[in-house]
């Protein structure tokens, strides 16, 4: 609680862009700040959509909105599908974990770039037969993709 006033829990989501310019497979970016007025006003922009006045009623609806999200999304347009900007696992164990639970992703090549793109359209085409429990078990491997999250704001 803020002194005078009241704290609510805001439900926001990372801004995303389309960049499809340059590249065959279209990518989603967080839409960061570069050249801000302040400090304070560099980083990600953040997109409202809801408040609660209960922290644990807006982690839910949080959580609610990331796997809806996570059932349209594919993890590999993020990042260039870079799997050390997607997971902490590394992208032999990430291979290995998709691998065990689906069908095979295709044969790693040496550039993270276009290995990527073909992780991309593998998910793509593959993912159109994994059932909604799959997806979501597949998309706990892909941890540091979090695009839904709770903020404290203060409230008069």
């Amino acid at each position: 609680m803020t002194p005078g006033g009241r704290t609510v829990y805001v439900v926001t989501r990372l801004n995303l862009v389309v960049d499809n310019a340059m590249y065959d497979v279209p990518q989603l970016s967080f839409h960061t700040i570069y050249q801000p007025r302040t400090d304070a006003d560099s980083g990600e922009y953040r997109v409202p959509e809801a408040a609660f006045a209960d922290r644990a009623e807006a982690e839910r609806d949080a959580r609610r909105r990331e796997r809806a999200a996570r059932e349209l999304l594919n993890p590999f347009s993020f990042d260039y599908g870079d799997p050390a900007a997607l997971s902490s696992l590394s992208a032999v164990q990430l291979r290995a974990e998709l691998s065990a639970r689906t069908v095979a992703p295709p044969v790693s090549v040496a550039d993270s770039y276009y290995d990527g793109q073909n992780l991309a359209r593998w998910w793509d085409t593959e993912s159109a037969n994994w059932s909604a429990a799959l997806r979501a078990e597949l998309w706990e491997l892909f941890d540091k993709v979090k695009l839904y999250d709770v903020q404290e704001v203060p409230f008069e």
